[in-house]
């Protein structure tokens, strides 16, 4: 399969984004990463611009490194004790637009290590958000 009969982000891209903000707490966040089975969460601030993205990972060294070392595990210790700026990778973040290719997606994913991309319009507001299992899942129908 030649990288330019690929489509684009957009063909592939979550459009139905969930976003958190920093008023969510950490069981908050952590609540939602279960059960609703997703892996990333955009940070997006009062005037939509993004903040930041939580992955399903950055929950996980959250319960394995900062829990142990409070004095309780009581929920409203731990979300006063451990917040979003904690937990989130800050913007600026390697976004990329709807019109980029798949294959162009794919680069900036393996170069930089990240599994997720959120996808931004003209006004750079999130409007979308592709993972490695978008790319892979479309790739393999299009074989």
């Amino acid at each position: 399969m030649e990288a330019q009969t690929l489509g684009t982000i957009q063909d592939v891209m979550s459009d139905k984004v969930l976003y958190i903000n920093t008023d969510h707490t950490f069981t908050q966040i952590s609540r939602m990463f279960v059960e609703l089975k997703i892996h990333h969460l955009p940070v997006i601030g009062e005037d939509s611009e993004l903040l930041g993205m939580v992955s399903a990972n950055d929950i996980l060294k959250a319960y394995t490194n900062l829990l142990p070392g409070l004095p309780d595990t009581e929920e409203e210790t731990i979300n006063k004790r451990i917040s979003i700026y904690d937990l989130m990778t800050p913007a600026p973040l390697m976004t990329l637009p709807a019109d980029a290719t798949i294959p162009e997606a794919a680069r900036v994913m393996a170069k930089n290590r990240i599994h997720a991309l959120p996808i931004l319009d003209e006004q750079d507001q999130v409007m979308g958000i592709v993972s490695g299992h978008d790319i892979v899942r479309y790739c393999a129908q299009e074989l």
